[in-house]
This record gives structure tokens, sequence and C-alpha cells, in this order.
């Protein structure tokens, strides 16, 4: 009789742990990720940029949790205001509640690097 009720307490245990592992992958895999890119219409690097951007697109429309913009600061003061850019171009990467930035160097592939990393 003890070692029915430890089996089917272990069995109770098993179908939580699993549970439990298939409900944190689901959370994991539907983590959104913002990405929000900071540009000028100005400034030379954010031009080569903005002329690089399809491409960028394209590499982040095959990862479906990514959300992504791109920003003229002075068309948006707002929001450039909100997140305190103070140079161009800038990369926000916001996964959860982690908030990762770019600035400088940004790219499409420095991009998938960072929303890898977090």
């Amino acid at each position: 009789m003890r070692k029915i009720i430890l089996l089917v307490i272990l069995a109770v245990l098993i179908v939580i742990v699993m549970y439990q592992l298939n409900k944190s992958k689901e959370n994991f895999e539907s983590e959104k990720v913002k990405v929000l890119v900071f540009l000028s219409k100005s400034c030379p690097h954010c031009v080569t940029y903005k002329n690089e951007e399809p491409n960028v697109i394209s590499t982040l429309a095959s990862m479906p949790s990514v959300e992504y913009k791109s920003v003229f600061c002075d068309e948006e003061p707002e929001l450039s205001d909100k997140y305190k850019v103070m140079y161009v171009p800038t990369c926000f990467v916001e996964k959860g509640d982690k908030s990762e930035q770019l600035t400088g160097n940004v790219t499409g592939e420095n991009i998938v690097k960072k929303i890898n990393s977090m």
C-alpha cells in the first residue's frame, strides 16, 4: 500500500513539474520584444541606417515576437524625451522589464545580437 501511495505522489509531482516547465516556456516564447530606433534626418549615419532599414526589417520579421519602430526625433520629441535620447542613431531593445541601448553602430546584426543576449 505504501508503494502505491509513493508512486501516486511521485506521479503528481512529475505532472506539477512538467506543467510548470511548459508554462515557463510559453511565457518566455510569448514575451514581446520592442525595438525602437531613434534617428535624425540631418545625421549622415542615420541616413545610412535608413537606407539599410529594409534589410533590418526583413531580418527582424523572422522573429515573430519583435515589434519594430523607427522614430525621427524631431517628429516625435515626446518619445525622444521619454527615452532621454542624447545621440543618434540610438536603438532601445526592450524585453519584459529589461531595456538595453545601442548607440552609434546600429545595424540589424547588432540589434539581433542584443535581442539574443537578453
